[in-house]
C-alpha cells in the first residue's frame, strides 16, 4: 500500500535537487580523480572528473530506467513488472543519494581530500547493503543459499550500472555544460 508514503519519483526528483544543489553550490571535490584518464586527453578527462560529482544526481536519474530493467531482468519478471521496478529503484535512488546528503558535512569540511572520496565509498557501501536486503526481502524466502543469490546478483547490478554511468556520464556532463556552463 503506497497510498500512504510519498511517491517514489517524486520522492527522487526531491532528493536529487537537494543533492545536486548542495554539491554544486558548496563546489565539493574529491582528490584528482582518475577515472576518466586515459580514455580521452588529459584536459578533457579532468573537466569530466571534475564534473562527475556535480552530476551524480542527475546521472542516477537518468539511468534509473536502464537500473530498472536490469533488476526486471535479474529477479524475474514474474514477480514484479517492469513499472514496480522502476517505483522500487526510485526509492533506492533517492535513498543513496541521501545517504550522501547525510555524510555532506563531512565533504564540506574535507573537500578537495580524499574524505570526499571515501564519503562516497561509503554510500556505496551503504547503497550495497541497502539494495541487497531489499531484494532478498522481495524476490527470495530465508535460506542463506538465496542470501547468496541476492549478493551476488546485486554485486552484478551495480557492477552493470557503473558501466552504464561511466559510459553514460560524459555524454550528460557534455549536455549539462551546453545547457548551464560551468
Amino acid at each position: 500500500d503506497r497510498s500512504r508514503h510519498m511517491n517514489p519519483l517524486k520522492f527522487l526528483m526531491f532528493i536529487s535537487a537537494v543533492y545536486a544543489f548542495l554539491f554544486i553550490y558548496f563546489d565539493i571535490q574529491g582528490a584528482e580523480s582518475d577515472m576518466y584518464d586515459g580514455v580521452t586527453d588529459s584536459a578533457t578527462g579532468k573537466m569530466l572528473d571534475d564534473q562527475f560529482i556535480k552530476c551524480q544526481s542527475i546521472i542516477n536519474v537518468i539511468s534509473l530506467p536502464f537500473l530498472s530493467l536490469t533488476t526486471w531482468i535479474f529477479f524475474g519478471p514474474a514477480k514484479m513488472y517492469y513499472g514496480e521496478h522502476l517505483l522500487l529503484n526510485a526509492y533506492l535512488t533517492g535513498f543513496s543519494l541521501f545517504f550522501g546528503i547525510l555524510l555532506f558535512p563531512i565533504s564540506l569540511m574535507h573537500t578537495g581530500t580524499w574524505w570526499v572520496d571515501a564519503n562516497d565509498y561509503l554510500v556505496m557501501l551503504l547503497v550495497f547493503i541497502w539494495c541487497t536486503r531489499t531484494y532478498y526481502g522481495l524476490f527470495y524466502s530465508t535460506s542463506t543459499l538465496n542470501l547468496l543469490f541476492a549478493l551476488l546478483k546485486t554485486i552484478a547490478i551495480i557492477v552493470l550500472l557503473a558501466i552504464w554511468q561511466y559510459i553514460t556520464s560524459p555524454f550528460v556532463i557534455t549536455l549539462k555544460l551546453l545547457i548551464f556552463g560551468d
